[in-house]
């Protein structure tokens, strides 16, 4: 019974898998880009649909579960069908909306690290872009602020350079003196507190 509970809980998790896709179809290619309201409605009468469906199969699985763990079955078969939770069927917002806020942290459910299905492959195969693209930005966003961190000190160094030349002006009143003085000491200890910490970090 446990090899039979074994393939029925595959057979499930798969069928929750398509759903899941499908209902991210429907939300991004059907309702987002629908061209009148009726195609709008059609498509949530599709989600609503597919949700049914989605909660129906999510029970069997459930119980199919419950069973195996009655059954005795060993710690490593429970740690591939794991509990189910509502979070693991929400449908993915990469593909929903790859711009919603937060994106960036996204992660894909245990459902989708079991088995490889290829009717599936393009929700992991947006996800794998996504996670490629934030390590990308990431390896220049590291050598845009090495940069950046050379760019403040010059521009810090040379602003106290220029402030330091005006003290050598002979028509400049005491007061303008004075003034150009502390901007120059200002801008001076700016660029080394500056270096400073760059090169700490």
């Amino acid at each position: 019974e446990i090899s039979a509970r074994k393939k029925q809980a595959h057979a499930q998790l798969n069928r929750l898998r398509e759903l899941v896709a499908d209902i991210s179809f429907q939300y991004s290619h059907v309702i987002r880009a629908a061209p009148r309201k009726a195609v709008r409605t059609r498509g949530h009468q599709n989600v609503r649909r597919i949700g049914h469906e989605l909660v129906f199969h999510a029970r069997i699985y459930s119980r199919c579960r419950m069973r195996l763990v009655q059954l005795g079955c060993d710690p490593e078969t429970l740690r591939v069908f794991r509990v189910l939770t509502k979070a693991d069927l929400r449908a993915s917002t990469a593909i929903v909306n790859p711009n919603i806020a937060g994106s960036t942290s996204l992660r894909l459910s245990w459902l989708w690290h079991i088995r490889r299905w290829q009717i599936l492959g393009s929700v992991k195969r947006v996800h794998w872009l996504r996670a490629r693209a934030q390590r990308q930005r990431w390896h220049e966003e590291l050598t845009l602020v090495a940069y950046e961190m050379q760019w403040t000190v010059r521009y810090w160094t040379r602003e106290s350079s220029k402030w330091r030349s005006a003290l050598d002006i002979p028509s400049a009143s005491a007061g303008a003196k004075a003034y150009a003085h502390r901007k120059y000491l200002f801008w001076y200890k700016m660029a080394l507190v500056a270096d400073k910490a760059f090169q700490q970090s």
